[in-house]
């Protein structure tokens, strides 16, 4: 089967990408923290960027992941067989230069994809609307998770198709 090679000059969607860290949101903190009124919007980006770097790295090194403050949820790092029907994945640069389509395998990983979740189905206190948050991680740590996942994935949780999160913290 020969791979036909994508139009790199095609005109592509691009969803709008909405930064929560601008000068709006520094305000709001200052006005509910007036005391940190030395820091300036840098700081302030440079904290919030920092901190949220130690949380993707605990969820890539602890494999019970980690739960987010103020109760808002638990991120977890896990892996799950790929079924045999679904989706292919493509490894475009081979493809491309060999001219036939060529599938990554994930022989590396024994056959298991990384998966990055969150849950707040299990905390104790529960929020109003809880079930309108979700969670979109940044480039970085997709890339960083899935480069790492080849020499980590033995300790991350295997969710099995159809296994929630919620059921493994009824199960501890």
């Amino acid at each position: 089967m020969t791979f036909k090679k994508p139009n790199l000059t095609a005109p592509r969607f691009r969803p709008t990408s909405k930064k929560v860290l601008n000068r709006k949101t520094y305000e709001a903190f200052l006005k509910k923290h007036p005391q940190h009124a030395e820091m300036s919007l840098e700081q302030f980006k440079k904290i919030v960027v920092t901190y949220n770097e130690e949380i993707w790295h605990t969820v890539l090194h602890h494999r019970d992941g980690v739960k987010l403050p103020e109760d808002l949820g638990y991120l977890i790092g896990s892996k799950y067989k790929r079924k045999k029907d679904a989706r292919k994945a493509i490894n475009f640069g081979k493809s491309v230069a060999t001219g036939e389509k060529v599938l990554h395998r994930n022989w590396e990983t024994d056959g298991y994809a990384p998966s990055l979740n969150y849950t707040n189905y299990s905390l104790k206190y529960r929020f109003k609307n809880r079930e309108l948050w979700s969670f979109e991680p940044t480039r970085d740590f997709k890339r960083t998770f899935h480069r790492k996942f080849a020499e980590l994935y033995r300790k991350y949780i295997h969710l099995t198709n159809g296994m929630s999160l919620a059921t493994l913290y009824k199960l501890k």
